[in-house]
């Protein structure tokens, strides 16, 4: 199951941050091009963050729930 949810994150985490770095592109003076700008990063960190948070808060709650019924 572990090495599932690898897969899957090693597969979603670099297409959401290119759907972010392609939304928040800026230019550079003197410099041909498009890049991302800061946001495009800081969003990515905060998606990042995010679903970090959110699995540790589900693995606690899961994990007093396992431990009360085996009780």
């Amino acid at each position: 199951m572990t090495l599932l949810l690898n897969l899957i994150g090693q597969s979603i985490g670099p297409s959401i941050a290119g759907m972010f770095q392609q939304m928040h592109r800026g230019t550079v003076t003197n410099v041909s091009g498009n890049f991302p700008t800061p946001d495009a990063y800081n969003l990515i960190y905060l998606t990042a963050f995010a679903i970090s948070l959110t699995s540790v808060v589900f693995a606690i709650s899961l994990n007093g729930k396992v431990t009360v019924q085996n009780s």
